[in-house]
């Protein structure tokens, strides 16, 4: 049985902390109202020896949880119980973390609980997506099919995230030596050149001048710089992860040019793909719009989606209530048209999300192509500008001699 940590206060007004063996958190509130005591704070509690795992910086990827469902799928579809496949899965995942959620999920399904009630304990590590269909698969009876789809699901998303991080490895690699080449000549290689500039009195040039002064701020100051620049990234991180900043950022993509074309195929593609799923698993589709809208990893989407939601209550159609969002292309919209009219929605949106896994493939070497010569004019201009500013006061020295 699961143990609940509580925080109440009892009739004399002391503060009591305790531990209470209980099914739900609502069994909980109850016997504690029995003893006389106001719940203030109750939350379920991991096993000591699961807890440690979570401690690993590891992360759980798209790759993890695909492995994950494909080998599950495998495992109920050969006729072993749940039980026993996670006894199998727990011990030979190689992803830290997410083994220590099988190790609680194991135990939590020998004491009866039920396969999606324990996921929801690590919401850190399984998506809702996965929650809600592995739910919707023990009420079917068909979670042997679910965790099929779901690892198909996911074997997408781990190849999107793939391409996405191929395209970023060159500009990172051409900009991190582009920032170690400038350090190098502000640091090592200006210093030598002003000691001759001023023992020969040649007027030095006003690019010359700005250099020479941000050379040695770099050197007398390098430690502030660093502590800025940790302390920038921190902010930045957490500002990406409230919705204001995701909004912005957001907006910011859709504005630059060849990146809003990019993230328009992925964030479409995703749409398809999951939208698919949760249909031809018979969710109806205002539920399933909310769920979509949670993995659109978009804010400018989310939003729209979740306006999309409520008017389809009001009997709006899908596509009508697409078109008003002003973000999905026109082929998404008018293909989901025609499923409307045909009843095959789910049909048509699987074939609208291969259609956009090649789309997705071919705007990411799009992408590529257009970042790699940006790359090398900036790293042109930047490191050019710091030579000239160096080769400049020579010129003004072969004159006067």
């Amino acid at each position: 049985m699961p143990q609940f940590k509580y925080q109440a206060i009892s009739q004399t007004g002391k503060r009591l902390d305790g531990i209470q063996d209980a099914n739900t958190e609502s069994e909980v509130v109850a016997l504690l109202k029995e003893k006389g005591y106001i719940p203030i704070k109750i939350f379920e509690q991991l096993d000591k020896d699961v807890s440690k795992n979570f401690l690993s910086f590891e992360r759980v990827r798209a790759r993890d949880l695909s492995n994950f469902c494909r080998q599950f799928y495998f495992i109920i579809h050969a006729g072993v119980t749940i039980v026993s496949g996670l006894d199998i899965l727990r011990k030979q995942m190689e992803n830290k973390k997410l083994r220590g959620a099988l190790e609680g999920m194991f135990k939590d399904v020998q004491k009866g609980q039920e396969l999606s009630r324990s996921m929801k304990k690590y919401k850190d590590i399984f998506p809702q997506l996965l929650i809600h269909m592995i739910e919707v698969g023990e009420v079917s009876g068909n979670l042997d099919t679910i965790m099929d789809k779901m690892a198909l699901y996911y074997e997408k998303e781990s190849k999107i995230q793939d391409q996405i991080k191929s395209a970023m490895i060159y500009p990172i690699i051409l900009g991190i030596a582009s920032v170690l080449v400038m350090l190098f000549l502000l640091t090592f290689v200006m210093p030598t050149f002003v000691i001759m500039f001023e023992s020969s009195g040649v007027e030095l040039p006003w690019l010359t001048k700005i250099l020479i002064r941000i050379s040695n701020f770099i050197i007398r100051y390098w430690y502030m710089i660093l502590i800025f620049i940790l302390l920038a990234l921190n902010l930045f991180k957490i500002f990406s992860r409230t919705n204001k900043g995701r909004f912005i950022l957001d907006t910011i993509k859709m504005k630059i040019p060849i990146l809003n074309k990019t993230t328009e195929k992925i964030v479409s593609s995703r749409f398809a793909s999951t939208l698919s799923i949760l249909l031809s698993s018979g969710i109806p589709l205002i539920e399933s719009i909310k769920i979509v809208s949670k993995v659109a990893r978009n804010k400018i989407v989310e939003d729209g989606l979740l306006v999309t939601s409520e008017e389809l209550r009001k009997g709006v159609d899908l596509s009508t209530s697409l078109q008003r969002i002003h973000f999905f292309p026109p082929l998404v919209v008018s293909t989901i048209k025609i499923g409307e009219y045909s009843g095959t929605l789910d049909e048509i949106l699987e074939q609208l999300a291969h259609f956009y896994e090649t789309e997705v493939e071919s705007a990411i070497k799009s992408l590529i192509a257009a970042l790699e010569p940006l790359m090398i004019v900036i790293m042109a201009v930047l490191i050019g500008s710091i030579v000239i500013a160096m080769v400049l006061p020579m010129f003004e020295l072969g004159q006067a001699i």
